[in-house]
């Protein structure tokens, strides 16, 4: 799998088992955010990457992950607008236009995830969608490895 860097937004359930995914596969993150130090409780420390409340630090990444609510996608991807970043949202009641911006993609788990119950994926199929080709293979090559 093409190695990017991965920076995951949001700490409720879907970001928790987006976290046990990605060290899983090997994509593990460079970045955690969060919005203040305490919704990182409850989280795993994931060897290299790093915790954060601060913004900007976002634009170090290649890749973003919002695992955040609905009515947050639009508002949080437009402030990560200027850089060629894939924004990628892991809703299932948002269409990919929910994202600002050029390199969009949709993740969706169908699967009722709670935080700290830890589930076996690999039967779980993957929603995807992207507007370029590359960021879908890199998605299902993700998927796959699930």
């Amino acid at each position: 799998m093409e190695e990017r860097k991965v920076a995951l937004i949001g700490s409720g359930n879907f970001a928790w088992h987006l976290m046990q995914l990605f060290t899983k596969v090997n994509a593990q993150p460079i970045l955690h955010y969060a919005r203040n130090e305490e919704a990182f409780a409850g989280f795993p420390s994931v060897s290299g990457a790093k915790r954060s409340t601060h913004w900007e630090d976002l634009f170090t990444a290649d890749v973003c992950f919002l695992a955040v609510s609905d009515r947050s996608i639009s508002p949080l991807s437009s402030k990560l607008l200027g850089k060629d970043q894939l924004i990628i949202h892991v809703s299932g009641g948002k269409s990919i236009d929910a994202i600002k911006g050029e390199r969009r993609a949709v993740f969706y788990l169908p699967q009722t995830l709670t935080k700290g119950r830890l589930i076996d994926l690999s039967d779980v199929f993957a929603c995807i969608e992207a507007d370029r080709a590359d960021d879908l293979h890199w998605l299902n090559e993700l998927a796959i490895q699930m």
